[in-house]
């Protein structure tokens, strides 16, 4: 109670209208106002909600989408591969070491933890990305709520859960390691404003950033230097001495050499580490490698796209200088900042670029999407707070609806990857059974056949690896490009018939025929 109000009430004093009280009574609450009350009521259903959608985004049809012919289904090859040959260092793709992935292990041993509990299934090898999807929204919020508030809080979530760019491909439903990676580097921006004062915080920046090594190499550079920028920006440098981050650089260091000298130890020489650094680091950064566009502005693009339509009312926020007014002493704007940024200048400075590489960066730039669109919504002109709300709420459902039709409709599984998995469940070639490809197999067509189905499957330059001599009891998958289909072969060879494949028994000795006009064949699945 004020001192004028106080006065009023006592006694002797003529009772007479306040008019100040009066206005302030006829006012309408603002909808920043309200929209607080009801988080602050119900802020535990909503943080309930959120991961309620969270899950059906991250699972909805997790384990019958199409299996991407990219880093995926090699993956899940090689995760396979290293579980059944029990190699704990050595990934292999069709039984030889795989350079293509010029990864360190811990990817494939999450995959394999899934195919063991599991099953070798496309559920399996998505699992760890989409569990660790859902650790990354959960612990967004409860950071967000800590630095920002609790409003902040769940509407980051919200952006977060619906981002197109993290759910989908290479993202939160994909068996590719960058979820995994999102949630690990996570954690350990969350330690970086303890730093100086905690020898706890240090030790456990340090052993994230290893296991973030571990899962993905050099893409923990970037968070490197956002701590460095950070301790330079808030001043912290100067409080902490050079002695007190000796444990916690000699915990970094000792895990990564640890590993290099685990692989040299296994291979007998620096080949896969040399690759490792001359290929994913220096040619990564001065090279154009997988045909990506080279201009330096191909990330505002990406994020225009995968995180549309937020890049607007951050930008809209920036123009009003609203997007960080939010209480200082709560939030971390410098930390958030850095986060979003650094890893945007970093890899739009290399020239080899891929939308995935900024899937650490989304719970930042949901947060700062948050803190801005809010900060909107409290203009002073009433007609401008109905507006921004209203795009907002037209902006979250654009995203889920992008994200379901994603989902339930592009990303439906095609009729060849339909037909390689219906031939295990109708029984058409015995488990262990091996089947001989008598052209290239894609990598999605391995990972079915090898993995999902559980076949012994030979391409035709790696016969000598399962057999010297062919048999007649092979089987033998003949694949159909085009308009063109292979044949023709006796009927009683033939066992099933689909859109793309023609599977025969017997036939190992059957080489490929010269083309044939387009025909059909009898007895398709």
């Amino acid at each position: 109670m004020n001192e004028s109000s106080h006065v009023m009430r006592q006694p002797g004093f003529p009772a007479f209208p306040c008019t100040w009280q009066s206005r302030r009574a006829t006012v309408a609450p603002s909808l920043n106002y309200r929209l607080g009350r009801f988080v602050l009521r119900n802020y535990s259903r909503c943080v309930a909600l959120i991961m309620t959608l969270a899950l059906v985004n991250c699972f909805w049809r997790l384990s019958s989408n199409v299996v991407s012919d990219l880093d995926e289904a090699r993956y899940g090859v090689a995760a396979s591969e290293m579980l059944h040959r029990h190699s704990a260092l050595v990934a292999t793709y069709a039984g030889r070491p795989d350079y293509w992935n010029l990864k360190p292990p811990l990817g494939y041993w999450m995959q394999e933890l899934a195919y063991r509990a599991f099953g070798p299934t496309v559920f399996a090898m998505r699992l760890p990305s989409a569990l660790c999807a859902l650790g990354v929204i959960a612990l967004t919020i409860g950071v967000c709520r800590r630095w920002y508030g609790r409003r902040h809080a769940l509407l980051a979530g919200l952006v977060l859960t619906t981002c197109f760019g993290f759910i989908s491909h290479h993202g939160a439903r994909s068996g590719d390691l960058d979820s995994a990676l999102t949630l690990i580097l996570l954690v350990t921006v969350i330690q970086v404003p303890k730093l100086v004062q905690s020898a706890r915080s240090r030790l456990q920046w340090a052993a994230l950033l290893s296991l973030g090594f571990l899962l993905k190499s050099f893409a923990i550079l970037p968070f490197v230097a956002i701590t460095a920028l950070y301790l330079a920006w808030s001043g912290d440098w100067r409080r902490s001495r050079w002695r007190d981050w000796m444990p916690a650089l000699a915990l970094l260091s000792g895990v990564i050499v640890g590993w290099v000298l685990a692989r040299f130890w296994v291979d007998g020489s620096m080949y896969f580490v040399d690759r490792m650094v001359r290929e994913d680091l220096f040619e990564r950064a001065t090279r154009l490698i997988d045909h990506e566009s080279p201009k330096p502005w191909g990330y505002l693009a990406v994020l225009l796209d995968r995180f549309a339509p937020w890049p607007l009312f951050i930008l809209a926020a920036v123009v009003l200088g609203t997007v960080v007014r939010v209480a200082p002493q709560r939030s971390n704007p410098r930390l958030v900042l850095l986060w979003a940024l650094v890893p945007l200048v970093t890899f739009s400075i290399a020239r080899t670029k891929h939308h995935w590489y900024l899937d650490p960066t989304y719970p930042a730039l949901s947060m700062l999407a948050a803190a801005a669109s809010l900060n909107l919504m409290a203009l002073s002109a009433r007609r401008g707070r109905v507006v921004v709300a209203s795009l907002l709420v037209l902006g979250l459902l654009f995203c889920e609806s992008r994200i379901l039709w994603r989902i339930g409709v592009t990303d439906r599984r095609p009729r060849n990857q339909a037909f390689l998995m219906s031939m295990r469940d109708h029984v058409l070639v015995p488990v262990g059974e091996i089947i001989q490809s008598k052209s290239r197999l894609s990598f999605s067509e391995r990972f079915i056949l090898q993995v999902v189905d559980g076949y012994r499957v030979v391409e035709p330059d790696e016969v000598h690896t399962l057999k010297a001599s062919a048999s007649q009891n092979d089987f033998v998958l003949l694949q159909r490009r085009g308009a063109v289909i292979p044949g023709p072969y006796p009927a009683s060879q033939i066992i099933a018939v689909g859109a793309d494949y023609v599977l025969l028994k017997g036939s190992a000795q059957v080489a490929l025929a010269p083309t044939t006009p387009p025909g059909r064949l009898a007895g398709a699945l």
